[in-house]
């Protein structure tokens, strides 16, 4: 029988979840599977580390993409797969999948998909040293999240859209953008954008931002917004109201940067996030990927859009 950890972020999402949890693991059929709640986001890091360097088949992470991001750093590079039962607000990844995020049983039909399901490899970025699995985010994203995680409690995330959206209009509020200069293949770009994503897979914030990206073709894209000539709520309305209707990607005012190495500079220090999580503030970043770098479980019908060469070991990058 394989062997899996089983971690459970109580923290994530807007209500506990424990008993569907539970229900879940017991779903995983064919698998040993250890439970462990998280104590904190280190935590969740340290509990992956031990299962990886026991050689555990698989992690199944019961919680958000913020608790995803952690389990990778102690993933990367190891031979044990990472596995999503979505307890969080979003589930970015899980959607990516075709995963159910709604419903009381989506935990348990969850588990059920991904306990049928296979492995594939996919690539994961580093940014300034640390592994992400789904963004590195810099501007107002970053700057909302930063704000958001301070402050939100349970009965704030049962409000999440709104809370979030009414957040996005505060931080833009008289701010005119960040001043950055990407370097990305040895391509530079300069300019005053409101926001800066590197990611690689389509979803973001709930909707479709990289129709064209791919888990494991050995590159990411890096997405600029412009500020235009003043930044601040016009400028965040005009690109939700472009992303909304899948516009976006005509805008003259956004930028798409295919890369495999990237490095920004920020005229003034400016707030990151990796995978929705607020990693405070910096003025260079430097981001390369790690090609097959991590190994997910996902479920039987689903590949990378199209499917790519997926069996190749995973390669430290240099």
């Amino acid at each position: 029988m394989k062997k899996a950890m089983l971690i459970w972020n109580p923290a994530a999402g807007r209500v506990g979840a424990e008993r569907d949890v539970r229900e879940a693991a017991r779903a995983l059929t064919g698998w040993e599977v250890h439970f462990e709640p998280s104590q904190s986001a280190a935590h969740v890091t340290e509990l992956a580390q031990t299962a990886a360097r026991e050689n555990w088949e698989a992690v199944f992470v019961a919680g958000g993409d913020g608790s995803l991001g952690r389990a990778v750093a102690g993933l990367a590079g190891s031979a044990t797969a990472l596995g999503v039962l979505p307890t969080g607000t979003t589930n970015v990844w899980a959607q990516e999948l075709g995963l159910p995020i709604v419903g009381r049983q989506r935990l348990v039909e969850s588990a059920r998909q991904l306990a049928a399901g296979h492995v594939q490899t996919m690539d994961i970025g580093l940014c300034n040293g640390l592994p992400y699995l789904l963004w590195a985010g810099f501007g107002l994203d970053a700057r909302v999240i930063d704000r958001l995680e301070r402050k939100r409690s349970r009965w704030m995330k049962r409000l999440n859209e709104i809370y979030y959206l009414l957040t996005i209009f505060q931080c833009a509020r008289g701010w005119p953008g960040a001043q950055v200069q990407v370097t990305a293949d040895g391509q530079t770009v300069e300019g005053r954008f409101i926001l800066a994503l590197a990611g690689n897979i389509r979803l973001y914030a709930g909707g479709l931002l990289s129709p064209n990206a791919r888990w494991n073709d050995g590159k990411q894209e890096l997405w600029l917004l412009g500020s235009g000539k003043n930044g601040g709520v016009p400028s965040v309305i005009r690109h939700l109201w472009n992303l909304g209707r899948g516009q976006h990607v005509q805008d003259r005012n956004t930028l798409c940067l295919p890369f495999r190495q990237l490095k920004l500079t920020f005229a003034t220090p400016e707030w990151m996030h990796l995978d929705g999580e607020p990693y405070g503030t910096v003025q260079e970043a430097e981001i390369q990927i790690w090609a097959q770098g991590l190994r997910v479980l996902v479920p039987t019908e689903k590949t990378s859009h199209p499917p790519t060469s997926n069996e190749q070991h995973a390669s430290t990058p240099e």
